[in-house]
């Protein structure tokens, strides 16, 4: 399986501590740059807030972001909401728009009410959540693809820290391309953030290069065509 990587992105939290082996992606801790006011803003997750800022930077028409599909692929999606809202219904009921606003589809149908793109929008929920959006986009029989990856982490669920990753994925798109191909293993423990990690931080040393990931299955990653 492969497809073409035309444009990638992402935004890290400032108080994620990235390991050694990913101090370069400290590039990645920055600003939303959004075009909405502040009030608007704030009714949004990190989530939305992230994924809107990396798709602006894909330089779409209005009319592309009108019918591309949107996938968003996450282990656990918005922890943080999740957590407030179970604090909430402790002592309170909870509003429907809260609850509809954690759920993981949330994130890629507020995008698509804003894009007012009536395409597919896919969410999917997975410990391999990179990987398996790849599936996805895959499978899509449009050329081009949004696939949003996002994850949160916390130690105490009181702090949490969160990276979105975004690709523009081109199944014609030849000068970078990316092949993936898994086969079955012993599932092994690995970092939620590692085949993302992983994949942003090879993507910027612009150089064809392999590497495996061991997790519930062992993914083989492939980037090549740099030197086109």
């Amino acid at each position: 399986m492969q497809i073409g990587i035309l444009k990638a992105d992402a935004i890290i939290s400032s108080n994620f501590i990235l390991p050694d082996e990913f101090k370069s992606l400290n590039i990645y801790q920055k600003d939303f740059k959004l075009d909405f006011s502040a009030l608007e803003q704030r009714r949004m997750g990190y989530a939305l807030k992230s994924a809107l800022s990396i798709v602006n930077s894909f330089d779409l028409s209005s009319q592309e972001l009108k019918t591309i599909p949107i996938i968003f692929s996450s282990f656990s999606g918005e922890s943080k909401q999740c957590v407030n809202l179970l604090k909430t219904l402790k002592d309170d009921f909870v509003s429907p728009t809260a609850f509809s606003l954690s759920v993981l589809n949330a994130t890629p149908a507020q995008m698509a009410i804003l894009y007012q793109n009536q395409n597919e929008i896919s969410s999917i929920s997975a410990k391999d959540s990179l990987e398996y959006g790849f599936i996805n986009a895959f499978t899509k029989p449009n050329q081009k693809v949004i696939l949003i990856n996002y994850e949160e982490f916390s130690d105490n669920l009181e702090e949490f820290s969160y990276y979105t990753f975004g690709l523009l994925l081109d199944k014609n798109y030849t000068k970078k391309q990316c092949s993936l191909e898994y086969k079955m293993d012993k599932p092994k423990e690995s970092k939620i953030y590692q085949s993302a990690f992983k994949l942003l931080k090879e993507l910027n040393n612009n150089t064809n290069s392999t590497w495996s990931i061991k997790s519930n299955l062992q993914w083989n990653w492939s980037l090549y065509g740099f030197d086109n």
